[in-house]
């Protein structure tokens, strides 16, 4: 798994992963955000890009909601879209939109950050 910057203009920041999002992948790493995006990493808004995610595990799960909480606790926001298919369904039938900003696409998840419903 790769965690890639795709666009940081400073306030907003574009994120893509590549890879599965598994315990594997996971477990040697530290504060995969803040590395990227320093220390104000949860206090912005960040669109997380899951069109080359092809699976994730309950570990990959337990990732993205524990970034959810990060940001809600610091006052940002993490909108992950374009999501892959298994991911999609995954996500789905853990009821993760009750919990997760999900947004179908990139202009979708801008349109999440303005304030605008998609």
């Amino acid at each position: 798994m790769q965690l890639l910057v795709a666009e940081d203009n400073g306030h907003l920041a574009h994120l893509r992963i590549e890879g599965d999002l598994t315990q594997r992948q996971l477990s040697p790493v530290g504060d995969l955000l803040s590395d990227l995006l320093g220390a104000e990493a949860y206090q912005r808004q960040v669109l997380l890009d899951l069109s080359r995610t092809p699976f994730l595990d309950s570990s990959g799960v337990g990732w993205l909601i524990l970034m959810h909480k990060r940001f809600r606790e610091r006052g940002g926001k993490l909108i992950v879209h374009s999501i892959s298919p298994a991911v999609a369904n995954t996500l789905k039938l853990l009821k993760m939109e009750k919990l997760l900003h999900l947004a179908g696409t990139r202009r979708d998840a801008e349109e999440v950050v303005r304030g605008v419903a998609p």
